[in-house]
């Protein structure tokens, strides 16, 4: 574990694959004391401006959810209530809906908590559990100080699980951090539903970011912002991390696409979290992954091009924008997918 202050900011830098000493702390979620409908612990993503999404999973015996959430001592946790949305899921072979709803508005630098209820009986999915909490992004031009957790190509079990990974998740929450930052290829080796998992499933590769041990005791008050990875680019990531407000503020789209015919490569579906500027061809090729900005049409990028585009850019990985030809692109001709405000 490695601190750093990047110009007043604390980085907590955390490799999925480290092997850290344990804590004493209890920050698994007591599956006992959940509703048995429950199959992904709730998560936080897209927590920006206004916006918070909270994102769970559950068995496929209702076809309707809610969320209800307040503000943290203020109010109740049930003061205010969110209809979600569903996506139905095959996890490992299972039929399984994932749920989202979006909280707003919100107001900045604020505590919430919130609870998930399923079907018109609304079962609180919860049980026993508290009502997670969260924090609101800081306002523009913030000068208050704050952490957040940076993790990449992480998400990996094996016939045993993984406790290493799981002693990770645990000093990630109790960090600290106002939320995380991924770099890209969550759930080896597929990406797949399976890899990603629920709370349930476990074995060789099944269950490695959803499982018991894993985000699930970071995300439900830390949220993620996950860019993609060259691994599996397909709409499963797009379904596990959905991020439309803050693509909404950037201009952007957060969907499949599909390039044909550059250099006169076949016909490929990305994932797109970029514009293209009208007269401009797509950067990437195939072999270099998609959300690398290491290598173009197969070589590496000229270190002009990584110096145009910035240390933001390239440690984010996005997909880069297009070039004009004869030239890298500006930093003005780059549309990525922003990091909160505040950075």
């Amino acid at each position: 574990m490695k601190i750093q202050s990047i110009r007043g900011l604390a980085a907590l830098v955390l490799a999925a694959g480290s092997v850290l000493p344990a804590v004493a702390i209890t920050a698994k979620a007591s599956a006992a004391g959940l509703a048995p409908p429950l199959t992904r612990y709730p998560y936080l993503t897209d927590v920006v401006g206004g916006n918070a999404t909270v994102n769970f999973g559950t068995d496929q015996t209702k076809i309707s959810a809610v969320v209800k959430w307040g503000q943290a001592g203020v109010e109740s946790c049930t003061a205010h209530t969110t209809t979600v949305t569903k996506t139905n899921l095959s996890v490992n072979g299972v039929g399984e809906y994932q749920w989202k709803a979006q909280l707003s508005p919100l107001q900045p630098d604020t505590a919430y908590c919130y609870r998930p209820y399923f079907g018109t009986a609304q079962i609180d999915l919860l049980g026993s559990d508290p009502a997670p909490q969260f924090v609101t992004q800081l306002p523009a031009g913030s000068a208050k100080a704050f952490s957040f957790a940076v993790l990449g190509d992480w998400g990996k079990t094996y016939a045993s699980g993984n406790p290493d990974q799981a002693n990770l998740m645990a000093q990630i929450a109790a960090s600290g951090a106002r939320f995380a930052v991924a770099s890209g290829d969550a759930g080896y080796p597929a990406g797949s539903q399976a890899s990603y998992g629920d709370l349930e499933q476990t074995g060789q590769d099944i269950s490695a970011v959803f499982g018991p041990q894993f985000w699930t005791v970071v995300g439900k008050s830390v949220p993620m912002f996950h860019s993609i990875g060259n691994h599996a680019p397909t709409t499963t990531f797009l379904t596990n991390w959905p991020s439309d407000a803050v693509v909404a503020a950037s201009g952007g789209t957060y969907q499949m696409e599909s390039y044909c015919c550059v250099d006169g490569i076949t016909t490929k579906t990305y994932e797109r979290l970029v514009r293209l500027r009208p007269g401009h061809r797509p950067l990437l090729h195939p072999r270099c992954g998609l959300g690398r900005c290491q290598c173009r049409n197969g070589q590496p990028v000229p270190g002009r091009l990584r110096r145009a585009l910035g240390a933001r850019g390239a440690a984010r990985r996005v997909h880069l924008a297009g070039q004009r030809p004869g030239r890298p692109p500006g930093p003005a001709e780059v549309r990525g997918l922003p990091l909160p405000a505040a950075l």
